[in-house]
């Protein structure tokens, strides 16, 4: 078939190598290149990097209302369009312009978690399964008919990087299962229900600052779902901390919420009824290190109580 493949970070990567493999990708459409780094320079989306690789057409447009967009895109003659973490809303004439189908690989169980944060959402709610599901699309926010799913189990050790790795290998499969199946007409659509939908909106700012008066384990997975990026944090002696790795604590005492307590060689914060122990953070502008370095080098005076504050 003929694949018009849309997608921008690494996550979409393993869909449009697989389906290369198997089908022809005649033009891959991404995000316009960004200014990163320190320097700020002009840097390729990672899907552009992997397609220019591949030796495909990368078509990087800054809207998809520009006049000149259809004309391009419908010389293709696509049979499919496949779109994978593309960032940008897909206008109704390119929905309608694949002779068979548009369709969209969502990393969730569908019509749980529709919209921008699945991954990040499923990990801060403490779900234990997640997955992925190819929808044909339609204008709603991730509302199409369900062509294909899997379940995914979420470890307790995951966060939202060994996920998504995870998620962008099985989907990939899926995927190239569910192009197979419209190519010999063999899919199966099934209508979701509205009725069992929740929201995945995007993480917000405030979101990130963690409330040391919940349980270890909410406070945990807010650790997991947003680590390492753009990670959690709260402030210690003024300064703000990221806590990018932690591990809930059962049966230990606490005392007052944020207070840190180091024993043996561990850290330990105290939370609502429960204890969270520290194992790898980020002070404001330096690099990773461990929590039990971080608190050799940044608690002067061993007799006063350490404490981070929300």
């Amino acid at each position: 078939m003929r694949i018009i493949f849309a997608g921008t970070p690494n996550f979409a990567i393993p869909s449009l190598e697989i389906l290369n493999n198997h089908h022809q990708v005649v033009a891959v459409l991404t995000q316009p290149d960004k200014p990163r780094g320190r320097g700020l320079k002009l840097k390729p989306t990672p899907v552009k990097t992997a397609a220019t690789k591949l030796g495909l057409s990368v078509l990087d447009f800054e809207s998809l209302a520009s006049s000149d967009v259809p004309p391009k895109l419908s010389a293709l003659n696509p049979d499919l369009l496949v779109v994978v973490a593309y960032g940008k809303i897909i206008p109704k004439w390119l929905i309608d312009l694949p002779a068979l189908d548009s369709i969209n690989l969502h990393a969730s169980l569908l019509p749980k978690y529709r919209g921008a944060a699945p991954i990040q959402r499923v990990l801060i709610e403490g779900e234990k399964v997640t997955g992925l599901t190819v929808i044909s699309l339609d204008q709603g926010l991730d509302t199409g008919d369900i062509l294909a799913q899997v379940k995914v189990e979420i470890e307790e050790t995951d966060n939202a990087a060994s996920l998504s790795e995870k998620l962008a290998k099985v989907g990939a499969k899926l995927l190239l299962r569910a192009t197979n199946d419209l190519a010999c007409g063999k899919v199966t659509r099934v209508k979701q229900n509205n009725q069992l939908a929740t929201l995945a909106k995007k993480i917000e700012p405030q979101e990130r600052l963690i409330n040391w008066h919940q349980s270890a384990f909410r406070v945990n997975n807010l650790i997991r779902g947003l680590s390492p990026k753009p990670g959690a944090y709260s402030f210690f002696n003024g300064k703000q901390i990221k806590i990018l790795k932690a591990k809930a604590i059962k049966n230990r005492n606490p005392s007052l919420p944020g207070t840190v307590e180091i024993l043996g060689g561990r850290v330990f914060v105290s939370c609502q009824n429960s204890q969270l122990e520290l194992l790898e953070v980020q002070p404001e502008s330096k690099k990773l290190m461990s929590a039990f370095n971080f608190c050799r080098g940044y608690i002067k005076n061993k007799e006063i109580k350490p404490k981070f504050v929300s």
